[in-house]
């Protein structure tokens, strides 16, 4: 039986066991895993609200095995690469739109 004005979110309980097992060994903070947890969740739906309103032309495509990633935007591929703890975009020079949308990204 749940907590009274609660409800549960379900787990691949492997998937769990190494969450949690990462968060005991970086996450330092005052809160339990579970209030953590949902605190990040609901940060990064509003950041993806926000890189919404901010860039609703691009789309992130997903993350490249360098540490890069892929952005769409108006049907035009752009890849944003990390090397030498530098973000760089192979459709602009120095820091642009497509780096800070990457960068903010949750998925990237």
């Amino acid at each position: 039986m749940g907590k009274s004005g609660y409800t549960s979110l379900s787990l691949d309980e492997k998937r769990y066991a190494k969450l949690r097992k990462d968060w005991e060994s970086h996450v330092t903070t005052e809160d339990t895993f579970t209030v953590w947890a949902t605190t990040v969740l609901e940060k990064a739906i509003e950041r993806e609200k926000e890189l919404s309103s901010r860039y609703g032309g691009l789309h992130f495509v997903g993350s490249t095995q360098d540490g890069g990633c892929i952005i769409q935007e108006k049907g035009e591929v752009i890849r944003i690469t990390y090397a030498k703890n530098t973000l760089t975009c192979d459709h602009d020079k120095g820091m642009c739109k497509h780096i800070l949308y990457a960068a903010m990204h949750p998925q990237f």
